[in-house]
């Protein structure tokens, strides 16, 4: 294959499947208005406590830790749901 039907296929396979599975379409749009509350919230964070509240730049920055607290317990819950003990038992076949 030459560079560039692999740079041809890579491109355009991301855009035939948005057109063409609705799952893909309805995931997208989704991921999209999440991702986008996230960044307004990031952008609006410092304003907020910077003009309301009076705090300085690096003390609205603070205000941050907040969301990485609740993202690392997000991840330590779904890390521990994941991957127990016995999880990797299951998948050897018992006659090995």
């Amino acid at each position: 294959m030459h560079l560039g039907a692999v740079f041809k296929t890579a491109l355009s396979r991301p855009w035939v499947l948005l057109c063409h599975e609705p799952i893909v379409l309805f995931l997208s749009i989704y991921l999209s208005i999440i991702y986008g509350i996230l960044y307004l919230l990031f952008a609006a964070i410092p304003i907020i406590y910077q003009t309301e509240r009076g705090w300085s730049e690096g003390k609205s920055g603070l205000a941050f830790l907040g969301i990485l607290v609740g993202i690392l317990l997000f991840l330590v819950q779904v890390e521990s749901s994941l991957y127990t003990p016995g999880t990797k038992l299951d998948t050897i076949p018992f006659y090995t």
